[in-house]
């Protein structure tokens, strides 16, 4: 046996490959080569295929897939099935340390991951007894119920093969090559010593101490070492910061298209993570977005697809009763497609509840639809039910487009063997755990790809050009918690057994050697990146892996539009048809109306001619800024009209309004109720305006602005004076910005009462109800009412009634286009996602 040993980077994997295309060229078909992962072992075969080489499957496989032939009688138990075994024993047999938290899926997930990690270390449950007896118990009544299922973790299988190899040895195969590995455990190193003595083995471990204990084990057994120098110069360095985890992701696509530019192909591009979990989407988005090819070596868990999902809704809703919220996501899963965004819509907007009397009475003109929720109501009885495994499973699969979780259906059967008959709720438990800890691994045979790796899979690939992105503390490197199952003290006890389990130590050095690897996995160019903030605004630390460098901002970049090259002219409605049709539609309109036109033409067309509808709020927000208006206009007129007590009208107001909303009561709702009722007793008793002889509240309007055009509205409150004048008060959750030069409210009331009521307005003011209760707006300077305020003038009024038939015209010339009058509207625009406003969208990434 040899051993060869090396820094990250010194051409251990090249020495490797070098022999395995010799063997190739010779055709010999006694080589195989091992490495860690299945997909490390397709990358080195499309490697090698590229080169012009026929390489065979089984000439490159995982150390598992080599040993598989030898251990296929002994099946090795899925990490689901060990945890429904942890769960399990935890019912059956609970040490009472556990009892307070065994019904957690997280404590029983814990479990199982801390049995395999024993296992994978070569201990069992008899050398934990006296650092943990607890959790030996637990380890012990799986171990045995695995042997009396005749299955076992991987560690045991590596020994069984290990055994199998010593009497059988390996037939025609005279060299193995295991590389890529970052350290050995112990069962592993059995099945190491095995092969030794059977063909001539050469083994490639790292340098550091992170290997140490595998290199000394080899070591030990007689390998022959070589150390191997780096053997190819450092890549160039490169290094950026941004200001969000989107903006790095972004910025990481621009350089990429950079690099393709200049001639590089987007396979000889890799980008390296940490943790997968944290950039996998946001760097597909980007990705996609810039119309970057990509694939990404990481598994999802079987329960995010999408019959996996549509399942789950589908069994949610049944056992609750038909709540509405899992009913709807059923049958959006079982429409597969169909348009139903109205019955979508209606069922929204009366949640919660539940039942399906009340779902077909909204489905009754929908005949597909009121057939499927008939067809939910025949599985009522599986609520009552109690049946074996099989029988779930066979009733499970008559569902539609459940062919993906066959075996997921099947394994949990398996795991439930011996449990008896089941109800619903029970089999569903175990089947959830199976979705969620099954890997699922996208079909991809894409060539010209960027390659998105986590640090492990990125061992052996070696790129042109690699970007490692996430830099921060706490990601890279990671941060490990004290393990409350297996403390330090614990780990270093069992470790002076020479049980060779890691502490924390060993993980931070490790953290330190995955960062060396994945910086030496460029040849050309490595970029280093990470986010000044978190997606919630939360600052980081940079890595202390990090050099103080110059780190260069990410430039503000967003994708071409991708519509730009199909359509450059104006986007206008030109119809005459369609133009009459225009306006008549808008021949009447409100003061917002018009302010919504000039803040964007495309905006007002979804809103108000098209007339297009957002999802309906969830319960919990259903007590937004509109309904907190609504409720606290609606008190003070009435307390203007009738004073009285103002807490009992308040809680009338709040109570109908709330309740014609359906909004749950609770601590949001209740804390807001506070709010709002303190805020209009102070602002009824702490007046900021002069004393007024009459007040009008709530005044509806319409007024002659322009040829055929009308405005009409309502004003809040009209304070009259006694010399014919009047202030215009209109209300406002929070404080109003009169710098909004698109602002036409105010001058147009003000215009309302001076032709409607005949009286002259010196004052028209915004008064916000929030604590501070500001007030803003504008006033005559000759009526001294107190309050900092702009000059109120006739041209101010004029031109506010001069933009409103300019915007009229605009309208009924059929402008739509999108247009906003700044970027900053864009954000909170509800149409902004068909819309397709490019430059908004490069402003506003310009803005981060």
């Amino acid at each position: 046996m040899r051993l060869l040993t090396g820094p990250p980077g010194s051409g251990k994997t090249s020495t490797i490959l070098a022999q395995l295309r010799e063997a190739l060229k010779r055709r010999d078909s006694g080589v195989r080569l091992l490495v860690p992962t299945a997909t490390m072992a397709e990358h080195i075969r499309h490697l090698l295929a590229r080169e012009g080489f026929l390489v065979r499957p089984q000439a490159i496989l995982t150390l598992s897939q080599f040993t598989e032939p030898l251990v296929g009688d002994l099946p090795q138990a899925t990490a689901a099935e060990l945890y429904l075994l942890v769960v399990e024993t935890l019912e059956r047999q609970c040490p009472p340390q556990f009892a307070a938290v065994r019904e957690f899926p997280g404590f029983c997930a814990a479990l199982a991951e801390g049995i395999d990690e024993l296992a994978t270390a070569g201990c069992g449950s008899s050398q934990l007894l006296g650092v943990a007896p607890g959790f030996a118990t637990v380890f012990r009544s799986v171990e045995d119920e695995l042997v009396r299922r005749g299955r076992a973790l991987r560690p045991v299988r590596l020994q069984r093969a290990a055994q199998r190899v010593r009497r059988a040895g390996t037939g025609t195969i005279h060299t193995v090559w295991m590389d890529g590995f970052l350290s050995l455990s112990d069962p592993e190193l059995a099945v190491v010593e095995t092969l030794a003595r059977q063909v001539d083995l050469i083994v490639t471990l790292p340098d550091g101490e992170v290997a140490a204990p595998s290199r000394e084990a080899l070591l030990r057994m007689g390998a022959a070492e070589r150390h191997s120098g780096r053997l190819r110069p450092l890549p160039a360095t490169e290094s950026f910061v941004a200001a969000t985890p989107d903006r790095e992701a972004d910025e990481i696509a621009r350089r990429i298209l950079a690099e393709i530019s200049s001639g590089r192909l987007f396979r000889e591009i890799g980008i390296v993570v940490r943790n997968p979990e944290l950039y996998a989407a946001v760097l597909g988005a980007s990705l996609e977005r810039f119309g970057i090819p990509a694939r990404f070596y990481f598994s999802t868990p079987l329960a995010e697809q999408p019959a996996a999902r549509g399942l789950r809704n589908l069994v949610a809703a049944l056992l609750s009763g038909w709540d509405h919220t899992s009913s709807l996501a059923a049958l959006r899963w079982l429409s597969a497609g169909r348009n139903m965004d109205r019955f979508d819509f209606a069922i929204r907007e009366q949640v919660p509840a539940r039942g399906l009397e009340p779902l077909l009475t909204l489905a009754k003109q929908d005949l597909w639809l009121a057939g499927e929720i008939r067809r939910l109501a025949a599985l009522d009885s599986w609520r009552s039910e109690s049946l074996r495994p099989e029988q779930w499973v066979s009733r499970l699969k008559e569902l539609p487009d459940t062919e993906l979780l066959d075996g997921a259906l099947d394994e949990t059967a398996r795991c439930l063997t011996g449990r008896g008959s089941l109800p619903l709720s029970r089999f569903w438990k175990g089947l959830e755990a199976v979705l969620r800890m099954s890997p699922l691994y996208p079909e991809d045979r894409r060539r010209n790809v960027v390659h998105v790796l986590s640090v492990y899979e990125a061992r052996q690939w070696e790129l042109p050009a690699v970007f490692v992105c996430g830099l921060v503390e706490k990601q890279f490197p990671r941060h490990f918690p004290q393990d409350p199952l297996l403390p330090e003290a614990a780990r270093r006890q069992l470790q002076r057994q020479g049980i060779r389990i890691r502490t924390q130590a060993d993980r931070e050095r490790e953290e330190r050697f995955l960062f060396d690897l994945a910086a030496t996995r460029a040849t050309e160019l490595v970029v280093f990146s990470y986010p000044e903030s978190d997606a919630r605004g939360v600052p980081n630390l940079r890595s202390s892996f990090l050099a103080d460098s110059a780190w260069r901002p990410a430039l503000a970049c967003r994708p071409a539009p991708r519509l730009s090259s199909r359509w450059s002219g104006p986007v206008a409605i030109r119809e005459p048809a369609l133009l009459n049709l225009l306006a008549a539609r808008h021949a009447v309109m409100r003061p917002s109306s018009v302010e919504t036109f000039l803040n964007c033409p495309f905006q007002f067309f979804a809103r108000h001619t098209l007339g297009l509808e957002t999802r309906p709020l969830r319960p919990e927000e259903r007590l937004d800024f509109l309904l907190q208006g609504t409720i606290l206009h609606q008190v003070l007129a009435e307390a203007v009209r009738q004073p009285g007590d103002l807490e009992t009208l308040y809680d009338h107001v709040f109570t109908t309004l709330c309740g014609k909303r359906a909004v749950p009561r609770g601590y949001r709702a209740e804390y807001l109720r506070r709010e709002m009722l303190d805020n209009v007793r102070r602002f009824l008793e702490e007046p900021r305006l002069p004393p007024a002889v009459e007040i009008q509240t709530e005044w509806p309007f319409r007024m002659p602005v322009a040829d055929s055009l009308e405005v009409r509205g309502r004003v809040d409150r009209i304070d009259k004076r006694a010399d014919g004048t009047a202030v215009v008060i209109d209300y406002k959750r929070s404080t109003p910005d009169l710098r909004k030069t698109n602002r036409l409210q105010g001058p147009l009331y003000a215009l309302a009462v001076e032709r409607g009521l005949g009286l002259k307005p010196v004052g028209m003011f915004y008064c916000s109800l929030k604590r501070r209760h500001e007030i803003r707006g504008w006033s005559v300077p000759e009526a001294r009412l107190g309050v900092r305020s702009e000059p109120l003038t006739r041209e101010w009024l004029e031109e506010a009634e001069r933009a409103v038939a300019a915007a009229a015209v605009e309208i009924r010339q059929g402008r739509i286009a999108p247009a906003p009058a700044s970027p900053d509207l864009c954000a909170r625009c509800e149409y902004r996602d068909v819309c397709r406003y490019q430059r908004a969208a490069a402003a506003m990434g310009a803005g981060s």
